[in-house]
């Protein structure tokens, strides 16, 4: 018996795409794109003082982050 792929399972396969942050593999249920470029929600922090940022609310400099 085949079975279809549900949407959730769906969500946690077939990717590449690695994290900038980490270089790990980063799934679209955990996905922040900015600019074409992935990043794990929790990676997705200033690189001064850690804290999670929001793709609304940063700049890059030099390709780090910051609040």
């Amino acid at each position: 018996e085949i079975k279809t792929p549900n949407r959730v399972s769906a969500m946690f396969s077939g990717t590449q795409e690695k994290c900038l942050a980490c270089g790990n593999t980063v799934y679209p249920i955990e996905k922040v794109s900015v600019e074409g470029v992935g990043y794990h929600k929790a990676c997705f922090k200033c690189m001064h003082g850690g804290c999670v940022i929001s793709p609304s609310n940063y700049i890059a400099i030099e390709g780090r982050l910051y609040c």
